[in-house]
């Protein structure tokens, strides 16, 4: 039995990590902005407000409705599981992502380098980048889809450090910064409890120099490998959809 447990782990590590690992890169600066967290692209001159979105409906698309075009660089396939992240939306919130004809702001998906999204509706032509190589998965369609709507990562939360261990010691200083909390004048919790499983939570390992892991649930009962597995298993958590309906449907 324990040999089957290790071997288990093992897969599962595997598994995790074959997905997660397109989200492992530090920040930095591109010709479309600041990347930040992996995934977060901040204009320079807006960095702040952006990462506010969800506390300023400035930022909020309009009746519940998110225009984009899709590049024809995906092949049918790619289309698939793109639309098919979409409907998650569509099946269980009141938003809807509708094929653009002549709204100014809309969602431009194309295959760039790696993944990765603005936060919230920032204005006309929008970039959300979901690289063929690595990136076409439906949980992390659905994730990057969260960002544009306005929304950050769960392990950002203001009341992270009640919930999670970071593991300084197993991640690279260069990476710190991944890790830094956001303040409650930039993260709105909705008043929700905190969501280890969420689309919107990185695996334990996110940005871990080697095998040990980065972080750490605190939560009694909380396994490591709960972390991210609606992100991991494509869905949303119950949370996620209280979230987006507070935002967006009420």
């Amino acid at each position: 039995m324990r040999i089957l447990l290790l071997v288990l782990a093992m897969v599962l590590d595997v598994v995790l990590c074959s997905k997660f690992d397109i989200y492992r890169q530090g920040q930095k600066v591109t010709p479309y902005g600041r990347l930040v967290e992996g995934d977060i692209m901040l204009l320079n001159e807006r960095s702040v407000g952006e990462r506010a979105a969800l506390r300023d409906r400035r930022y909020q698309w309009q009746n519940k409705a998110v225009p984009y075009v899709l590049s024809n660089s995906y092949s049918s396939s790619e289309v698939a599981v793109i639309k098919s992240a979409m409907e998650e939306y569509s099946k269980l919130t009141c938003i809807r992502f509708i094929q653009r004809t002549t709204q100014r702001d809309y969602l431009y998906i194309s295959s760039m380098d790696g993944c990765w999204s603005y936060m919230g509706r920032i204005g006309g032509r929008q970039d959300v980048s979901l690289a063929s190589r690595g990136c076409i998965y439906k949980g992390i369609v659905m994730h990057e889809l969260m960002h544009a709507l306005g929304f950050e990562h769960e392990h950002s939360r203001p009341d992270r450090e009640q919930f999670l261990n970071i593991l300084w010691a197993n991640i690279d200083r260069n990476n710190w910064d991944q890790f830094q909390v956001a303040s409650s004048f930039e993260f709105d919790t909705l008043s929700e409890a905190y969501d280890y499983r969420s689309v919107m939570h990185y695996d334990g390992w996110a940005f871990a120099k080697g095998k040990e892991p980065s972080m750490m649930p605190k939560q009694t009962g909380v396994d490591i490998y709960e972390l991210g597995r609606g992100l991991e298993e494509d869905r949303f958590t119950k949370l996620d959809l209280t979230k987006l309906d507070k935002y967006y449907c009420r």
